[in-house]
């Protein structure tokens, strides 16, 4: 049992391993810089619920291109750029539009027709 628990954890090669978790920390800064950037321009715009959609729809593009042998890259860049036919198959739209009060006159509630 030791020798099994030794073998699974060897540092051994821990140079490597600094490698990967520089790498590692530098790929975070640049994502957590871009994210920050990115998220500004998004809320301004008003538009969090359509980089979510984009993010699921370039996940299963990814798992779609995994599966038929293309890339997992190739995949979510098409699965990023699907469209939807029509937005009126959003049923997001169709709630909003039921749930506006009728004498709302406020800067927020044009947004939601």
């Amino acid at each position: 049992m030791i020798h099994l628990w030794s073998e699974l954890f060897s540092f051994a090669n821990y140079g490597e391993l600094l490698v990967l978790v520089r790498n590692s920390i530098l790929a975070g800064a640049v994502l957590g810089l871009a994210g920050g950037l990115v998220g500004v321009f998004v809320m301004a715009r008003d538009l969090p619920f359509a980089v979510h959609a984009i993010s699921e729809l370039s996940f299963a593009g990814g798992a779609a291109g995994l599966l038929f042998g293309i890339g997992v890259v190739e995949g979510s860049l098409v699965g990023s750029m699907a469209r939807r036919p029509s937005d009126e198959s959003d049923g997001m739209a169709s709630v909003s539009k039921v749930a506006r009060p009728k004498n709302c006159r406020r800067a927020a509630c044009s947004r939601l027709s």
